[in-house]
C-alpha cells in the first residue's frame, strides 16, 4: 500500500475536496495522481504556494513551498 500525503493544508487545499492522505494499491497509481493534484493546484490554486513531489519510499508527499 502506498500513500499520498499532503506536507501541509493551505487555505486553497482545505476548500479543494482533496483528501489530505490517499492510499494506492500501487507506487505507479499513486505518482499519477500525486502528479495530476500538483498539475491542477499549481494551476488553479491562488499561487501563494507552490506544490510539488517528494517520492519516500511507500509514501508519496505533495510538498508546499511560498511562492514570495
Amino acid at each position: 500500500m502506498v500513500e499520498i500525503v499532503m506536507e501541509f493544508q493551505c487555505e486553497c487545499f482545505k476548500r479543494s475536496g482533496y483528501d489530505a492522505i490517499q492510499q494506492f494499491e500501487s507506487k505507479d497509481l499513486a505518482l499519477v495522481r500525486a502528479n495530476d493534484m500538483v498539475a491542477d493546484m499549481n494551476e488553479s490554486f491562488c499561487g501563494a504556494h507552490g506544490f510539488g513531489i517528494h517520492d519516500d519510499g511507500d509514501r508519496v508527499v505533495i510538498t508546499v513551498k511560498n511562492n514570495f
